[in-house]
């Protein structure tokens, strides 16, 4: 359901209520009075549900169980027939929105937008902070065209962004052309330019449709040290970039005609979103495509707004700090100004577009997965680095070698991991093998630059530098993944050791091709990559191993400050250990799971700690799986209550919710194992998803490729019983086999008392996963 009524409605001494209000449209209507109804009755039928405030549109959407949509229909639609606005839920709701601001105000993005819409428009425009009671189309925000200096957050990228004023082409849509002319990759590119000299890394382009009536283009650059103190250079790359494309035009097209399915909640809420905007004919594919060959009037008026008098430019770095004395209101962005200057110069963009796709027959995704695994990677933080640095090194060479491929569809990336290094391709299958051919030319000819060794160096130590001013709760996961995993390595010790070399000395090369494929092709496929990087079978001593900490019986906490000193914010990680995949505790820790975080109010724990307790916006509950070890992991953010006090709460909602299994009824119960079972085998539904699944389980060397439909036929057979033995085992307080790490991050400005615990784990590990190469799953039963 989309609404035609945004945050630019909002009346101007109360901001903020359109969010408000799609909030309080989950809690209680009149034929469903209950405030979990909704939500309840979706999760248990194998849903979900979310809802968003945009400037002009409030949009709630849904998915559920097919048997039961006419259900979640009626108690959808009283959303808007009869909403309850209950006192005591607008009391609560007020909380959470403002728990919900506090946890934006150290966000960069969040703090660049508000410095944006308060030093640029009109007073009395909406968009800048002080909008009318009522928004009235056409009008658009005056630009200030000035440079602006702010301090950030964090301080991993410096953004150089131009944000010109522009309008919405629905039909031609020239920011896709834009967008790839800004984003080429090709020798003689902006972005060649910029990492030639040293002075950049990335480039994105975006456009932010404010309005029906306006839009923000933005183009960013990413900085190099060098780059940030040669900004005005920087800068002057790109307006010569641009005004070089005012002068020559381009074109841009769009793939719609093999396009995959979208799953059922993108696609009606990305169909919701176009009626407002195209006719019914083109309701599907007007988002997608382009007509007119991309607009190229429309794209020469959007390259016309593009100038530096109309442009305002925004250079944010922590150097900037001496001249930024200003402070933005809400959020406390410091901020400087000055006039702009900068040189120009012409710079040189030939793109060619040789990767056409022929239609002989009808082409479908492919997908191609390489794996070295390698005894080197993480064996200290040296190897690590390294790992990470050639990674990252070869991936920036072939996203400039397979540019032009990549126009037609046709993507490569690489990555690492603790245990291995991976190539992956993908795109229309027709020309997968010749875009395999050119990935293992551009590997065997791969050698790095000092200069782009020195680049990336520059990254990964900023990189990890920022790491620790993330929020309370990702560095809560990141603390347990440190304590339960010895492959990895602290972000301190991973920048102490970045500008190190090494080589990789020894591998083992797995390979998954999938698609409309032929045996020969993937063959030929595989045989290309090896030859281009050398690999050989290790000896079984010499395969890589990834091992979990076992943690013992009882419990152990850990606690932390904040790496920001302005994180207003604390976080708990309670993390409850169960074990390896065996016998039906897998299913019951999913069962557990969903009825934890999805049952009726007010039995759920996003009920009782976030809307009833108001602890914090963030509250969740859910099962987690590293090297084959399973768990239960709760998280909670909070600015009201210290994270030892959050754990407390969490205890005691955890005693209670014993009662609420014995209370469940029978008919619940089987809605539950229904939905999960029915979730478990609704796999497979496009060619890049299944490709990916049968891809994990060659990357984990299980190889269990029919697995969910086994699951499935294995969750409908849980039994009550059994799900309260392991809750009574592994989740109450007391049980025999509850192993508990939990974390606590605490904001600088409510440290404790006392000092800071860190309680000792043994040196205890679980085995490492079995290879399941050659098992007769298909049995149920590990045959070999």
């Amino acid at each position: 359901m989309n609404v035609a009524v945004g945050s630019m409605s909002n009346p101007e001494a109360w901001q903020g209520l359109a969010h408000f209000c799609e909030h309080m449209l989950f809690l209680g209507t009149a034929s469903y009075p209950d405030e979990g109804d909704f939500e309840s009755y979706i999760a248990s039928n194998g849903g979900s549900n979310n809802a968003y405030t945009d400037s002009e549109e409030t949009v709630y959407f849904f998915d559920v169980g097919a048997g039961a949509l006419p259900g979640a229909l009626a108690r959808f639609s009283d959303f808007f027939a009869a909403p309850l606005f209950t006192e005591s839920a607008t009391a609560r709701e007020v909380a959470a929105i403002e728990s919900e601001h506090s946890k934006n105000i150290q966000s960069d993005g969040w703090r660049t937008e508000q410095l944006l819409r308060a030093t640029r428009g009109v007073s009395g425009h909406p968009y800048n902070g002080s909008p009318h009671t009522c928004y009235h189309h056409g009008t658009e925000p005056t630009l200030d065209s000035r440079l602006w200096r702010c301090l950030p957050v964090a301080d991993f990228d410096t953004w150089l962004a131009c944000k010109p004023q522009g309008r919405t082409w629905l039909v031609c849509k020239p920011q896709v052309a834009l967008s790839q002319l800004l984003t080429a990759r090709a020798d003689g590119s902006l972005l060649s330019l910029l990492k030639r000299e040293g002075l950049g890394t990335a480039i994105e382009v975006g456009v932010e449709e404010q309005t029906r009536s306006f839009a923000v283009v933005t183009a960013s650059l990413a900085l190099t040290e060098a780059g940030l103190a040669a900004w005005p250079t920087a800068m002057g790359h790109l307006f010569s970039y641009l005004r070089l494309c005012r002068e020559k035009g381009a074109l841009a097209q769009l793939g719609f005609r093999y396009a995959e399915p979208s799953q059922p909640q993108a696609f009606v809420t990305a169909t919701a979103a176009s009626m407002p905007l195209y006719r019914p004919a083109a309701w599907l594919s007007g988002p997608s495509l382009l007509e007119g060959a991309g607009g190229p009037p429309t794209l020469r008026q959007l390259l016309g707004g593009m100038t530096p008098r109309a442009a305002m430019v925004e250079v944010c770095a922590k150097e900037v700090a001496p001249k930024a004395p200003l402070s933005e209101p809400i959020y406390g962005t410091r901020y400087g100004r000055l006039p702009i200057e900068m040189p120009l110069r012409a710079t040189s963009a030939d793109l060619a577009a040789s990767w056409g796709i022929r239609y002989g027959r009808q082409p479908i995704e492919g997908e191609a997965y390489f794996l070295w695994r390698s005894p080197e990677f993480y064996t200290s933080a040296r190897t690590a680095v390294t790992a990470e640095l050639f990674a990252g090194m070869l991936a920036e060479v072939l996203q400039e070698a397979t540019y032009e491929a990549a126009q037609a569809g046709l993507v490569a990336a690489s990555g690492v991991s603790s245990d291995a290094f991976t190539v992956q391709l993908g795109g229309y299958d027709e020309r997968l093998p010749a875009l395999a051919t050119l990935v293992a030319s551009t590997v065997r000819s791969f050698e790095p630059t000092p200069a782009a060794f020195e680049r990336k160096v520059d990254i990964l130590r900023r990189q990890l530098r920022d790491a620790e001013r993330r929020q309370p709760i990702s560095l809560a996961g990141y603390r347990r993944g440190l304590a339960l995993q010895p492959a990895r390595f602290s972000n301190e010790q991973l920048a102490a050791a970045a500008g190190e070399e090494g080589v990789l000395r020894e591998a083992q090369l797995e390979a998954f091709v999938a698609g409309n494929l032929r045996e020969n092709e993937a063959a030929e496929m595989v045989r290309g990559v090896r030859a281009a990087l050398p690999a050989a079978p290790l000896a079984a001593e010499r395969l890589p191993i990834r091992r979990l900490r076992r943690l013992p019986p009882g419990g152990a906490t850990r606690q932390f400050l904040a790496g920001n000193p302005e994180e207003p914010n604390g976080a708990l990680e309670m993390y409850l250990q169960v074990g390896p995949d065996e016998g039906d505790d897998w299913l019951h820790l999913l069962l557990l799971s969903q009825m934890i975080d999805k049952a009726a109010t007010p039995s759920a724990v996003y009920a009782e700690l976030r809307t009833k307790q108001q602890l914090g916006y963030i509250v969740q509950c859910g099962s987690t799986e590293a090297d084959g070890v399973r768990g239960l992991v709760f998280i909670v953010q909070s600015s009201v209550q210290p994270p030892p006090e959050l754990e407390a709460r969490l205890e005691a909602f955890l005693r209670l919710f014993r009662g609420t299994l014995l209370l469940t009824s029978d008919e619940e119960l089987d809605t539950y194992r229904e939905s999960l079972a029915a979730q478990m085998q609704d796999v497979d539904q496009r060619a890049d998803g299944q490709a990916s699944r049968l891809w994990a389980e060659v990357a984990t060397r299980r190889y269990d490729f029919g697995r969910p439909w086994r699951s499935s036929k294995r969750m409908r057979r849980v039994t009550r019983d059994g799900l309260i033995g392991f809750y009574d085992k592994y989740i109450a307080a007391g049980g025999a086999g509850r192993c508990r790490l939990s974390t606590h991050v605490f904001s600088q400005r409510s440290p404790p008392k006392g000092p800071l615990r860190d309680d000792p784990l043994p040196d205890a590990f679980f085995p490492p996963t079995a290879d399941g190469f050659g098992v007769d799953w298909a049995a149920d039963r590990a045959v070999v």
